[in-house]
């Protein structure tokens, strides 16, 4: 009979049984990382991008537990209770999931990739085009399942008496391999500290000696990579720590992606689910009641008709079409890809539909001209703003210049749109335009 033994209490073993336990250990998950990782690839070369973004999703959770041991080893043996908390992010999917995100990262120092750890860890966050439009479940805890089970869902957007039904979803509904199935960084990180010699007995002893001393709340990005290279330096100083597979053995590469040491980073405070919610949804509120109150601000209105806008439209219109009866014309390469010069842009300007709308633009007055820009540029924001397009466009003298037409008038696919949007009420306003 055997009995279980959690891997939180590894710390409590003397220095040479620690590391030769984790040594062992992660040869059998880099095994499994391997396994699952090559069944990922097939299932994606087979077209089940869903199974392989489930098999994936399991190889990133064994990678991020050889980072946790590792994390393990490289915590000072005068801090035990550091390297408890550690160990037991080995259950902990949110834990595994910040370890596979931390590869991803590329924060400049330890407090900011704290700060990244206690976003990701928060129950619940603000997402959507206007970044508070609805409101989701942690992403790493919700990714997980969804790539594993079927689940009845409620919007949690709403409080619980909007009256909307709840849903069914499936792994197949989130399918979000584009592209095919891609090794993750925490993956290419996990093998490539294997396949270095770094994860050996001797190995593991070199990265003890190396990073235990190191402060890492003191560490930039460049000390970061400086020890990533004295690491790999040491370890290929003992051949012994080389033996490793032959197959093993690809670029160090991936351990640029090996991130600060996360040991130092405490449990982040986490609001109680309840109570999150209730915030968040008072945030979204607030912050929806003031894009409204800003989509609202149409004072003054452009000094520009309609009609107007409606001729300069079609007049544009018809220099986009001789520009792309051009390119048509335009002679390939050994019927391969065109060479489109930048000259061809100018050459339109002089057909009859160019010289038409040059002749238009010049026959407004400055400030329709200026209209003519702002609602172009109204179009560009997420939130409409038209005081600050407005504004921009006044601020910039030289939009009547010659040598400004050839831009204001290649603004000309969104000088109608733009006006359709300052007609639009603030309430009905969409959250992307054109």
């Amino acid at each position: 009979m055997t009995q279980s033994i959690a891997v939180s209490d590894l710390g409590n073993r003397n220095p040479e049984s620690f590391r030769r336990i984790v040594a062992s250990g992660i040869d059998h998950l880099a095994a499994n990382i391997r396994r699952l990782d090559a069944a990922a690839q097939r299932a994606s070369r087979d077209g089940d991008e869903s199974i392989a973004s489930l098999l994936g999703s399991f190889a990133d959770e064994e990678a991020a537990k050889v980072l946790i041991l590792i994390d393990a080893v490289r915590c000072p043996q005068s801090r035990p209770s550091d390297r408890a908390s550690t160990l037991k992010r080995w259950r902990d999917h949110k834990w595994k999931g910040i370890y596979v995100r931390a590869c991803e990262w590329r924060p400049v120092d330890l407090p900011e990739l704290a700060g990244y750890i206690e976003q990701e860890m928060q129950p619940f966050y603000l997402d959507g085009p206007l970044d508070v439009d609805w409101i989701f479940q942690n992403e790493i805890k919700s990714e997980r399942e969804r790539n594993i089970y079927v689940d009845l869902v409620q919007d949690l957007t709403e409080s619980e008496q909007s009256g909307q039904d709840p849903y069914w979803v499936t792994p197949q509904d989130f399918n979000s391999s584009i592209g095919g199935y891609r090794r993750s960084n925490c993956v290419g990180v996990a093998l490539s500290l294997r396949a270095q010699g770094i994860t050996t007995e001797r190995g593991l002893a070199r990265v003890a000696t190396i990073w235990q001393p190191i402060d890492p709340e003191a560490m930039q990005v460049s000390d970061l990579f400086a020890k990533i290279n004295e690491t790999l330096s040491a370890v290929r100083q003992d051949l012994k720590a080389l033996a490793v597979q032959e197959e093993d053995r690809p670029s160090p590469d991936p351990l640029a992606n090996w991130p600060f040491p996360l040991w130092s980073i405490p449990e982040p405070e986490v609001d109680k689910p309840r109570e999150a919610l209730k915030t968040l949804r008072a945030e979204r509120q607030a912050e929806l009641e003031r894009i409204r109150h800003l989509q609202s601000m149409k004072e003054p209105p452009p000094s520009i008709s309609r009609a107007k806008v409606i001729e300069m439209d079609a007049a544009h219109a018809k220099v986009q079409k001789a520009w792309r009866k051009r390119i048509a014309a335009h002679p390939s390469n050994g019927g391969g890809l065109r060479i489109i010069s930048a000259d061809l842009d100018l050459d339109v300007t002089e057909t009859p539909a160019g010289k038409h709308l040059s002749e238009l633009w010049w026959g407004l007055s400055d400030a329709e001209r200026v209209s003519l820009v702002a609602l172009a540029w109204f179009t560009r924001d997420v939130v409409a703003n038209w005081p600050r397009a407005l504004k921009l466009a006044q601020q910039k003298p030289d939009i009547h210049s010659t040598q400004m037409e050839h831009y204001c008038l290649n603004l000309g696919s969104a000088w109608l749109k733009g006006m359709d949007r300052w007609e639009t009420p603030a309430d009905q306003m969409p959250t992307r335009w054109g």
